[in-house]
């Protein structure tokens, strides 16, 4: 029960908090993380007919990062891929913004950060699992030979006893005799 709610805790500023809402947030930072830099870049770069300015991507504020958002650019004329000024194939914009997956604190090196993170956890929990199985089938059968109780065993001991009791019970009586003849017929 404890590890379903854990799951389900919200996300927090050190990354520890419930797995679902951690993703959300990794996704989130990352549509955050895709959009500023991409527009950043775009914008400084020109269209085809010369418009500087321009956005690819749009962020809905009514709605987290991940889900809000969406692709400006409804054809090749919304694409600000050159240097100003240099013409409309140059595409050294384009470049610039290719050049982003090779980025130490771009999207790509937040995903994989993500990626690894989450193998972490899921082999950590796979571990986890499989001690508390093994504790589990452990303590069971602990508890199965300490607590079971074999009848014939105890029938056996049982028969033990009680001839024991009637042998000790004949040899008492046989002392008994014994001292009787001595004091009365000595």
């Amino acid at each position: 029960l404890g590890a379903d709610l854990a799951v389900l805790a919200p996300s927090n500023a050190s990354g520890t908090g419930g797995a679902i809402a951690e993703a959300a947030a990794t996704y989130n930072s990352l549509a955050t993380t895709v959009a500023t830099s991409v527009n950043s870049i775009m914008q400084t770069g020109s269209n085809s007919a010369g418009t500087t300015g321009l956005s690819f991507f749009t962020v809905d504020p009514a709605k987290p990062a991940a889900l809000g958002l969406s692709v400006i650019p409804t054809d090749a004329t919304g694409i600000a891929a050159s240097t100003p000024g240099s013409g409309g194939a140059n595409g050294d914009v384009a470049n610039s913004i290719a050049n982003l997956s090779s980025s130490a604190t771009g999207a790509d090196s937040q995903w994989e950060t993500f990626v690894v993170h989450i193998g972490s956890v899921s082999a950590a929990a796979s571990s986890q699992a499989t001690l508390t199985a093994t504790g589990l089938a452990n303590a069971s059968s602990t508890q199965s030979s300490i607590s079971s109780v074999s009848t014939d065993q105890e029938a056996t001991n049982m028969l033990t006893y009680q001839n024991a009791f009637s042998a000790a019970a004949r040899v008492m009586t046989t002392v008994d005799d014994m001292l009787n003849t001595l004091i009365n017929k000595t």
